[in-house]
C-alpha cells in the first residue's frame, strides 16, 4: 500500500503546476471514515481547490473528482450491486470509480457492467498512480499546442511510455482493469 500521505503530496505538486492548464480547481469531498489518520494531509490537499463543484483533469485523462455525497452517477446501476457499499469519488467518461466502505479499495464501474472492478488496492496506490501518469504526460503537452487535431491516447510515443510504466510499477494496482478503464 502507497503511503496516502506521500501520494497526496505527490499529486498536489504535479496539480498546481501552472503548465496543467487541463485542470479546472474544485471541491473534493471524501468521507471521513476514508481519511482515518491521514485527515490533515487529505485536508492540506483538498485546501488547493476552490469552491467550485469538482476537479477535471483532462489530458491524459477525462477525470472528474466529485463529492462522494453525489448520488447523481449512481442512478441505473444494475440491481446485483449494493451501492450502499460503495461512496461515490469520481468519474472517467461518465463512468463511476468507487471506494469500497469496506476494504477502501478503488473500483470502477463499465456501463453495462455487472459489477464494480478492483483498479488500486488503496487509495494512495491510486492517487499515485494518477500522478505518475500525469508527470509522464507532460512533455506531450507542447504537441498539442501545436496542432489542434492532436489527441495524447493516439499518440505511439505516450502510449508506449504508459506501458512501461505499468509493466515497471511497484504500486498496488491491478494493471489490466486501471488500463482498461482509463486508456481503452
Amino acid at each position: 500500500m502507497f503511503s496516502l500521505n506521500t501520494a497526496v503530496r505527490n499529486f498536489s505538486n504535479i496539480y498546481g503546476q501552472l503548465s496543467r492548464e487541463e485542470i479546472d480547481f474544485g471541491q473534493i469531498i471524501i468521507d471521513k471514515k476514508i481519511l482515518q489518520d491521514n485527515e490533515l494531509i487529505i485536508n492540506y490537499f483538498f485546501n488547493l481547490v476552490t469552491l467550485n463543484p469538482q476537479i477535471h483533469i483532462g489530458q491524459p485523462f477525462n477525470l472528474i473528482f466529485a463529492s462522494s455525497k453525489n448520488r447523481e452517477s449512481l442512478v441505473g446501476w444494475p440491481k446485483g450491486i449494493n451501492i450502499e457499499n460503495y461512496l461515490y469519488m469520481a468519474s472517467q467518461n461518465d463512468e463511476p470509480i468507487l471506494i469500497s466502505k469496506e476494504t477502501f479499495e478503488i473500483f470502477s464501474l463499465r456501463l453495462g457492467s455487472e459489477e464494480p472492478k478492483k483498479i488500486a488496492s488503496s487509495l494512495g496506490d491510486f492517487i499515485q498512480t494518477l500522478s505518475e501518469i500525469m508527470t509522464l504526460s507532460e512533455k506531450f503537452f507542447s504537441k498539442n499546442i501545436n496542432n489542434d487535431d492532436y489527441f495524447i491516447l493516439e499518440d505511439d510515443e505516450f502510449i508506449a511510455e504508459i506501458n512501461a510504466f505499468f509493466q515497471l510499477t511497484k504500486l498496488n494496482i491491478e494493471v489490466k482493469n486501471f488500463y482498461g478503464f482509463f486508456f481503452e
